[in-house]
C-alpha cells in the first residue's frame, strides 16, 4: 500500500515524505522532483517556457505511473487534486493523507521562496489565500488529514504511522 502526501505548499509534503520513508522503510517519490529531472528544468522554468498546461499534462501522466508503485510514499505538487482522475489513479494502491496548515503557517513557510511559479505578480499572503480558496474543496474531500501547524517533523510522522496502523 502506498502512501500519498496531498496538501497546499508549504504544508510539509516533501520533508515529511522523506522522514515518514525512512521510518516505514519504503521508497520515497517526490512528484514535482520527478517531473524537473524528466524535464531538465524546475517546476518554475516549466511553467514560465511551457505554461501550466503542459506542466499538469506532465503531472497527470505521472500520477498514472505512481499508481503502479507498491509501498511507498509519494509527495504530490500542491495541484494535484485539481485534476480528479490524478487522485483516483495515485490512490489505486493506497491511501491519500492530506497535509493541512493554517494560513499564518503557510505564508510563514512560503514568504522567502522563489520557486513557486503559483505564488508569483503579488503579495504572497493574497496569492496563497486566491490558490487555497480554489484547492481547499479538493482537500476537503480527503478524509485522512494531519495538521502541520506548529508541529515537528517527528511529530506528525508519528500522527500519520499511528492513524495508518489503527486503520490497518
Amino acid at each position: 500500500m502506498n502512501i500519498i502526501l496531498i496538501g497546499f505548499m508549504g504544508s510539509g509534503k516533501t520533508v515529511v515524505g522523506k522522514a515518514l520513508a525512512e521510518r516505514l522503510g519504503r521508497a520515497f517519490f517526490d512528484m514535482d522532483s520527478i517531473i524537473e529531472e524528466e524535464q531538465g528544468m524546475t517546476v518554475a522554468e516549466i511553467f514560465r517556457t511551457k505554461g501550466e498546461k503542459f506542466f499538469r499534462l506532465w503531472e497527470a501522466e505521472l500520477a498514472r505511473r505512481m499508481g503502479e508503485e507498491r509501498d511507498a510514499v509519494i509527495a504530490c505538487g500542491g495541484g494535484v487534486v485539481l485534476n480528479r482522475e490524478n487522485l483516483e489513479n495515485l490512490s489505486r494502491n493506497g491511501i491519500v493523507v492530506c497535509l493541512d496548515a493554517d494560513l499564518d503557517t503557510l505564508v510563514n513557510r512560503l514568504k522567502d521562496m522563489d520557486d513557486r511559479p503559483l505564488l508569483e505578480g503579488g503579495e504572497t499572503r493574497k496569492r496563497v489565500e486566491s490558490l487555497l480558496a480554489e484547492r481547499q474543496p479538493f482537500y476537503d474531500r480527503i478524509e485522512f488529514k494531519v495538521d502541520t501547524s506548529g508541529r515537528s517533523v517527528d511529530e506528525v510522522v508519528d500522527e500519520i504511522a499511528d492513524k495508518l496502523r489503527a486503520r490497518c
